[in-house]
């Protein structure tokens, strides 16, 4: 809740110095994404370093790159869906989902725009997994195998096409 609160403050112009962003900032810096375990509050709290102090916390935003990295799902991996992210690092319960991996991009690009590299497997896995999980009408669900598309989740579909074919083809594809 501080990434999501702190991250519309910021986005809304106030400054990373200021007295409510400073005191957010220094609260969001005593976890580890091992401790969070979260890819939501990863990806928040990844977004909210890159746009406030980026050079301050440019280890922090590269941990959490690590750990989005490790936690997208794979093919081989026990869980359906290569390419997308779950709720946390375990890949043994739940499948990923596309919020879920709509954060992890949004998180992933930020840290990549901030500095840190990630790695291009990443954002083909995550391209792949987009554009076979589209439904034939071009939109987008939750999951899937969900036949009940959403505006969010379609929304959610094409900022992620966006980013990976930003970051996959480098300069090929824009806006």
């Amino acid at each position: 809740t501080t990434s999501l609160v702190t991250l519309a403050l910021l986005t809304a112009g106030e400054k990373a110095d200021s007295a409510t962003v400073s005191r957010a900032l220094s609260y969001l810096r005593r976890f580890t994404p091992e401790q969070l375990n979260g890819t939501y509050a990863i990806s928040l709290q990844t977004m909210v370093f890159a746009m406030a102090e980026p050079e301050r916390d440019m280890l922090r935003i590269a941990a959490n790159v690590t750990w989005l990295e490790t936690a997208q799902i794979k093919t081989g991996d026990p869980v359906p869906w290569p390419g997308s992210w779950t709720y946390s690092i375990s890949k043994r319960s739940q499948p990923g989902d596309n919020s879920n991996t709509q954060y992890a991009l949004l998180g992933l690009n930020a840290a990549m725009e901030a500095g840190v590299k990630v790695k291009p497997e990443v954002w083909n896995l995550a391209r792949t997994y987009w554009e076979k999980s589209q439904k034939r009408d071009g939109s987008w669900a939750y999951t899937p195998d969900s036949a009940a598309s959403t505006a969010s989740m379609t929304c959610a579909g094409i900022s992620s096409l966006i980013i990976t074919g930003l970051k996959r083809l480098q300069g090929q594809e824009y806006l």
